[in-house]
């Protein structure tokens, strides 16, 4: 929860960070609900509230982060999985005889 001013609010959530769980592939897609409520202070009618939905396209990991730093490509068939210029990778690690895996 964040409390405050309007200024105070604005400075808290323009410095919101996320980072997903190691296991959430990159191409996930998060929703985040924000619930606002201006606890009676401006208007008549007592407290106003209002709730929006953001939807998030999470991006790989490895954008922001440093070549070796470990990851999820989200692919079963990999392990090891590290970044790499940029892109998470892992070594295929499948060897069940069938081509489709």
């Amino acid at each position: 929860e964040v409390w405050g001013t309007v200024e105070q609010v604005n400075a808290a959530v323009g410095s919101v960070t996320y980072e997903a769980d190691p296991g959430v592939a990159f191409d996930s897609t998060v929703f985040v609900r924000v619930t606002a409520n201006d606890l009676g202070a401006s208007g008549e009618g007592g407290p106003l509230e209002d709730e929006q939905a953001l939807v998030l396209k999470l991006a790989s990991v490895c954008i922001v982060r440093e070549d070796g730093f470990s990851c999820s490509d989200g692919n079963p068939c990999t392990d090891g999985d590290v970044c790499a210029g940029g892109e998470c990778v892992g070594e295929y690690a499948c060897d069940d005889s069938d081509p489709c895996t």
